[in-house]
């Protein structure tokens, strides 16, 4: 059995709310009772970071999200150790949705600390629901 570093574990906790919010801000439609249709996509990941190398923010982890094939300018983004919006910055996570090139919302985590300990597991669940 991996060893877990609750420090790393907390930092990343808050990724599968986030994750479910954003892509509900994306795709929030009306619903109707017996008239739409829910899909849900869940994704369980599971990182296990071996030689982190803080003094460069390695590794920078980029994961994306869409709710179709078809639909490229619809997508949520998941930046891991870093955030690249306006400006570049080290450590932490950045999320943001993302509509016809547009960031339509974004949130970046407090604590900004860069991966340093070998080993380290970070585990997390993206979530997504698309109502058609």
């Amino acid at each position: 059995m991996k060893k877990i570093h609750p420090p790393c574990v907390l930092r990343y906790r808050l990724i599968s709310v986030t994750s479910l919010l954003m892509m509900v801000l994306v795709t929030a439609a009306p619903c109707y009772a017996d008239d739409s249709t829910i899909f849900k996509i869940e994704e369980v990941w599971e990182l296990v970071v071996n030689e982190p190398d803080a003094a460069s923010n390695s590794p920078q982890i980029t994961f994306f999200i869409s709710p179709n094939v078809g639909l490229e300018n619809c997508y949520f983004q998941l930046q891991m150790n870093y955030a690249a919006d306006d400006q570049f910055s080290g450590g932490g996570f950045h999320v943001g949705a993302f509509n016809d090139g547009q960031m339509k919302d974004q949130a970046r985590s407090v604590t900004r600390r860069v991966l340093a300990t070998s080993g380290d597991v970070i585990r997390w669940t993206s979530v997504m629901a698309v109502i058609d």
